[in-house]
């Protein structure tokens, strides 16, 4: 062998994995595909990938859906036990007294039940029904009602009308996504425990129950035009709404826009255990370091001064603005809008991709949204023990793993029931004692090897072998060799529990389809729920009279080049776009330019988008030493996912595109919900005339950015303004509409609530108002414009070929043409 041969030999593995790392596969091609002409592609009747019939397909669904709405993972230890969801206590004015420091302790739970007991107008029916399906007992915003000086936390004021922002469906007893799970055992005698008949509403069943959180609390709604009034008496299945357009279903994944997370957390027993995530510093001015600053000063204070450190946890959080959510557990405001759940063809998951498997996806909401406790696999040893020195500082490094759990547990109510449970509570959450980390039902999940997040100890406690919930990547087949650090991020993942799967008879429809994963069938199931969906009826009355324009309107935005992007049926390549062209934007130099810094080669395919960087650095080590490389045409890995691929690949970071489904009704726009346009209230109403809708731009009747108009919903909660669709389109696409968007966003006009007590500049007084781009949501990005004036006919145009992308482009509002999509 020659000495050239030998040389290439020993060197065709490395030059193999180069060539691979630069390699990024094309996304779909539709070729000349016009959504206004051509037939959308059917729904494969697939679940878990697998083939099956018409009516298992349909019965699969519905059980999908049965879990998503009411869960099908025990969490109600995480959501009742620990953080007292609906638990909490506000200081009321003694009633009748002249002393002027009076208060009496009140349980938040009575103001709740007071509320949905209200809705029907009838006292003490909660739970024999409430008005029936066919009542008035239903809300798309459910208001508490306290009496005038009501405090919570020791000084923080409640206003007198809470707007949660929770759905009731007609004749339901508790808000969507929120249930009542009886009590069993030795558990009765727990004294926190709530007990719906003695709650004052009316005759209930005899016994105590904890309340089981599930992922409809975001993501369904009554109100399928965002414009704050129910549209739906009920999202459930065969209670059609008389006189609506829409049908129970279209309540679905849509979003909920009026949801206020903040004050459900701040009403809530034990604020702490989220404040990784739903909290952090006021308007700091060093926004890298003032994280981790601040988490020191959490955890150094909690104990020594636990109403200081509540109370500056709970300020934080009453900042989540109004139908949004942080997702990111770094200690930093991260708004994101709730997003509309439209998933068919639409992947990798998350606008960040990091989740090349929508089950992965899945298995993360479950394991740390749902049982918060599972936030444990990010503490310092686990999660949060790799540090990049060219990466910002992470909170997690204040936070070693039993600090962390025992944050989590100390205030809450088990807790606060018998203080001598806390290290046994601590126990739990590290998975130190039984073998699983986190509070939920240990017969709901396995543990996974390999994750830095499962420590082998954990792994290999007796429990776990005995009870067989060790798993590894292969037991999982097909492409979980190379999802294989993203299977269970925080080292546990969801199974299909086995009294679901008797209930179900699940072994005979494993014997029909033996390819299914019983395993996985929940997630499988849930998975063809979300996939099934599809946008609710176009009624927006902006379109009939342009329905002329559509056409037009296409051309331009081809013209424009928005095809290269949002191309195909569902509008998007499903490719990921990196952040920005400027390092200094992308990278946050001066530190090295990413975790792969040495590389320069394809950050993303496509034109970089420009957008707010900080949700993505936020995500930028798991993209690299997590997610695999996926086909944007399959939707499939390809590669594994791990150190080397992060240290050698050019794994992107940035924003996938966004879906282009029903624009007309999610408002505002971008990755962080930014871009909104309202018209002012008291101004004329936005009328049906579209190209003259647009050209009121820059009138004193038309507000621009989310912080003014988020700002004024908070002081008019009922009568506020929301953002419209139309002029939210014009300033995401004009450059001039756009700069009054940023300038709103940079107004420091949200309100924050009193009580601050943290100090970061010494004796600075604590703000009292922020931004909305002090929120994490500018607005800033997609910086691709078209060259006209607001109103202007290409403008117009374009604006009303985006609100016709709904679930059926090719038959418009007011068409009386058949239905060309059913």
């Amino acid at each position: 062998m020659t000495t050239a041969v030998r040389s290439f030999s020993r060197s065709w593995p490395l030059l193999t994995l180069l060539t691979l790392s630069c390699a990024v596969r094309g996304p779909t091609d539709w070729g000349t595909y016009n959504v206004l002409t051509d037939k959308p592609p059917t729904v494969p009747r697939t679940v878990g990938g697998v083939p099956v019939s018409d009516a298992d397909y349909e019965q699969i669904v519905r059980w999908g859906e049965g879990w998503f709405r009411g869960g099908v993972v025990e969490t109600e230890r995480a959501t009742t036990d620990i953080a007292g969801m609906m638990m909490g206590t506000v200081h009321v004015p003694c009633e009748g007294s002249a002393e002027p420091n009076c208060y009496t302790d009140k349980p938040v739970l009575q103001y709740y039940v007071q509320a949905l007991d209200a809705l029907d107008g009838v006292a003490g029916n909660l739970f024999t029904g409430n008005g029936g399906p066919n009542g008035t007992g239903f809300t798309n915003d459910l208001v508490l009602k306290f009496p005038p000086g009501t405090r919570v936390r020791g000084t923080i004021p409640v206003p007198e009308e809470v707007h949660t922002g929770l759905d009731v469906d007609a004749g339901a007893a508790w808000p969507i996504g929120l249930s009542a799970v009886p009590v069993t055992g030795d558990d009765v005698k727990l004294a926190y425990l709530p007990e719906p008949s003695k709650l004052g509403a009316g005759p209930a069943a005899e016994g105590k129950v904890r309340f089981r959180l599930s992922c409809a609390l975001c993501h369904y709604s009554l109100d399928i035009d965002m414009d704050g009034k129910p549209d739906l008496r009920s999202t459930q299945l065969g209670q059609q709404t008389p006189g609506s357009p829409w049908k129970p279903e279209d309540g679905w994944g849509v979003g909920n826009q009026d949801l206020h997370l903040g004050w459900m957390l701040a009403l809530s027993s034990n604020p702490l255990l989220l404040s990784t995530v739903f909290s952090g510093p006021i308007g700091p001015d060093d926004p890298e370091h003032a994280p981790t600053t601040w988490m020191d000063w959490v955890r150094e204070n909690y104990q020594a001064q636990p109403q200081e450190v509540l109370r500056e946890v709970t300020v934080g959080m009453i900042l989540q603005p109004r139908g949004y959510a942080d997702v990111a557990a770094d200690g930093r405001f991260n708004t994101n809008q709730l997003p509309s759940l439209y998933t068919w063809h639409n992947w990798p998951s998350n606008s960040d991709g990091v989740f090349a498997n929508a089950e992965d996806r899945n298995n993360i909401v479950w394991t740390s949204t749902l049982d918060f406790t599972g936030l444990i696999g990010t503490c310092k040893e686990r999660g949060g023990a790799v540090e990049l020195p060219w990466e910002r500082p992470s909170i997690y490094k204040a936070l070693p793993c039993e600090a962390f759990a025992d944050m989590m547990v100390r205030n809450s109510p088990a807790a606060l029931d018998n203080p001598a449970r806390i290290p046994e509570l601590v126990k739990n959450v590290l998975g130190t004692s039984d073998g699983v980390p986190g509070v939920v039902r240990n017969d709901d999940v396995f543990v996974i090897s390999g994750s830095p997040t499962m420590p082998k100890e954990v792994y290999a406690h007796p429990d776990n072998v005995t009870y067989k919930r060790q798993r590894t990547p292969a037991d999982y087949g097909g492409d979980a060799k190379w999802r294989s650090n993203q299977l269970a991020v925080l080292g546990t993942r969801i199974r299909t529990p086995e009294r679901v799967a008797q209930e179900l008879n699940l072994d005979a429809l494993l014997a029909k389809y033996p390819r299914l994963n019983k395993d996985e069938f929940v997630n499988n199931a849930v998975n063809t729920m979300l996939d099934w969906m599809r946008p609710p009826a176009n009624v927006t009355p902006l379109l009939a009279a342009s329905r002329d324009l559509v056409p037009e309107g296409r051309k331009v935005f081809e013209a424009s080049g928005c095809g290269g992007c949002h191309r195909g049926p569902f509008g998007t390549d499903n490719q990921l776009h990196r952040i920005s062209t400027d390092p200094s934007v992308e990278f946050g130099l001066p530190r090295a330019p990413s975790t792969a810094g040495w590389r320069v080669l394809d950050r993303g395919a496509g034109p970089a988008i420009g957008s707010e960087p900080q949700h993505a650095w936020d995500t930028r080590v798991l993209r690299r030493f997590t997610s695999p490389p996926f086909d944007p045409k399959t939707g499939q890995p390809y590669a594994q996912g791990g150190v080397v691929q992060g240290l050698l690949t050019v794994q992107p970071v940035g924003y996938k595109s966004t879906m282009l489904l029903n624009l007309w009704a999610s408002a505002p726009y971008l990755h962080d919900g930014g871009i909104g346009v309202a018209i002012a209230p008291g101004a004329a109403p936005a009328g049906t005339d579209l190209a003259a809708l647009l050209a009121r731009a820059g009138s004193a009747d038309v507000l621009y950015g989310m912080g003014p108009i988020l700002g004024l919903r908070e002081q008019h909660p009922r009568e506020g303004p929301r953002p419209n669709a139309a002029l939210s389109l014009q300033a995401l696409l004009l450059a001039s509409e756009r700069a009054r968007v940023l300038a709103g966003n940079k107004q420091q006009v949200i309100a924050v609530a009193a009580g601050s007590t943290y100090r970061p500049n010494g004796d600075a007084p604590p703000r009292k108002t922020v931004s909305m781009e002090e929120l994490g949501a500018p607005g800033i990005g997609h910086e691709f414009w078209v060259d006209d004036v607001p109103g202007g006919k290409k403008i117009t145009a374009l604006v009303a070929y985006l609100l016709s992308l709904d679930d059926c482009p090719r038959a418009l509002p007011g068409d009386p043409a058949a239905r060309a999509c059913d």
